[in-house]
């Protein structure tokens, strides 16, 4: 699994929840994301009916409509966000070389291209 292998190598992650927000963000926060590069990791979004989800085995599988609703409301969501997210000047890199998304979308990247970020970040604020 790659989740284990970046956490090896000190990778940390962001994670995006579909819980719909409490209200709590002032108008600042809501505006602003506060960070410029965002890593997508396990979007591949591609043969959702045949593959379990990571908390699904081939056992115990729920329906997902996910292939059904691609072309007409996700990628669709995907795209409006993309460019959303360039005009505020954050920069998205999809990490699932195979994803449904197309690289137009967003730039797509092995997530082995993140190994010593972090390092390389260091460096250059010490600089």
């Amino acid at each position: 699994m790659a989740l284990p292998s970046m956490r090896a190598l000190g990778a940390n992650l962001l994670a995006v929840s579909p819980e719909l927000p409490d209200g709590s963000l002032t108008l600042k926060e809501r505006h602003s994301l506060g960070f410029d590069v965002v890593f997508l990791h396990g979007v591949d979004l591609r043969n959702a009916s045949r593959t379990p989800r990571f908390y699904e085995t081939g056992g115990n599988m729920q329906p997902s409509a996910l292939d059904r609703n691609f072309g007409a409301h996700i990628e669709p969501s995907f795209r409006q966000a993309s460019a959303l997210l360039k005009q505020r000047g954050v920069r998205v890199v999809n990490l699932s070389m195979d994803s449904a998304l197309d690289a137009e979308i967003f730039e797509k990247r092995s997530w082995h291209s993140l190994i010593g970020l972090r390092t390389r970040i260091a460096r250059k604020m010490r600089a």
